[in-house]
């Protein structure tokens, strides 16, 4: 499929590896921006529904993806603005020889990556999802004018912004969050110590994320990192 160029910039909100979260501030960037593009994940069909109505999806199907996402492609060419694209999950399956297009986008390692190569740009978006315990959420918005593009890297909320919002949420106390630690050390799983404590799964592994990449820090530490105290008051 062959677009014409526009001299009108064409915003392209480029996104991966959801799995079955739209945050709003993602949701915030991508109303600014016409088409969408998923590299695949998304993990949940509503994803999907929530997208659409924003603008125009081009999305193909990542391992995550259930008996739902049947209906996509596992790869998916077209353009916009004049821009060959080629869409796929996961970079090692892209087919050889290389697709002649002008850009290849990716996800599934969930880490931002932007190369150029023989004229063709390699771009993975990174996750916007779930934290994970490294690295950023992340995506990219590509303006088209001319058939030409320039790329943009959106960085969202550090992980103490979003700890702080967070705790804000269920009133984290010092002793709660020695009762995650101590079910972490005891080896039980996020999903576990969230049901046993009665607590958001995102705010436990919030929790161990700090506990993990802090080595060292207590409860009491844990707790001023997240600015409890001055959010409740």
């Amino acid at each position: 499929m062959k677009t014409e160029e526009s001299s009108v910039p064409i915003r392209v909100g480029i996104i991966s590896d959801t799995h079955g979260v739209l945050r709003e501030d993602v949701k915030e960037v991508l109303r600014t921006c016409s088409h969408i593009i998923h590299a695949g994940d998304m993990d949940r069909s509503f994803i999907v529904s929530e997208l659409t109505p924003i603008g125009k999806l081009y999305a193909v199907r990542g391992n995550c993806d259930g008996e739902w996402a049947s209906s996509y492609l596992d790869t998916y060419p077209f353009s916009i603005g004049g821009v060959k694209f080629f869409l796929i999950h996961n970079r090692k399956k892209v087919p050889y020889p290389r697709p002649k297009v002008d850009v290849i986008v990716f996800g599934h390692s969930h880490k931002y990556f932007y190369e150029k190569k023989d004229g063709v740009l390699w771009l993975n978006p990174g996750s916007c999802g779930r934290r994970r315990f490294y690295g950023d959420l992340t995506m990219a918005v590509m303006t088209i004018q001319n058939g030409s593009y320039e790329v943009e890297k959106i960085t969202f909320g550090s992980e103490e912004e979003d700890a702080r919002k967070l705790s804000k949420e269920n009133s984290l106390s010092i002793a709660m969050i020695q009762k995650i630690l101590t079910s972490m050390q005891k080896g039980k799983q996020i999903n576990q110590i969230a049901k046993e404590l009665s607590l958001q799964a995102e705010l436990v592994e919030t929790v161990c994320r700090i506990a993990v990449t802090h080595p060292g820090v207590n409860a009491e530490g844990i707790y001023n990192k997240m600015e409890v105290n001055r959010i409740n008051e």
